[in-house]
């Protein structure tokens, strides 16, 4: 799996490896600390497919995130869920 930084205009600033074909929930957790430490970087928006992206993984990791927002690739029944929950703000199309 491979990890991509991008800058606010997409490009390319850092890449990274992960093991493939793994269970790994927490990697995106781990992951905005050490970005954030490495480029002085306060705001991230995380983007992942439907296995890291999960209703659970948003509830039990990610909101807790100070400063990260997310692009979710969740069905729209499980993002309507998401928009009416008032506890964080979220954003539909």
């Amino acid at each position: 799996m491979y990890g991509l930084l991008c800058d606010p205009l997409g490009r390319a600033i850092a890449v990274e490896l992960f093991p493939g074909n793994t269970a790994n929930p927490v990697r995106c957790t781990q992951i905005v600390p050490r970005v954030r430490k490495r480029f002085g970087i306060q705001r991230v928006v995380f983007v992942g497919d439907l296995g890291m992206t999960t209703s659970a993984r948003i509830k039990q990791d990610l909101r807790e995130i100070d400063s990260l927002d997310w692009i979710s690739t969740l069905r729209s029944d499980a993002i309507r869920k998401l928009v009416q929950d008032k506890t964080r703000p979220a954003f539909a199309v």
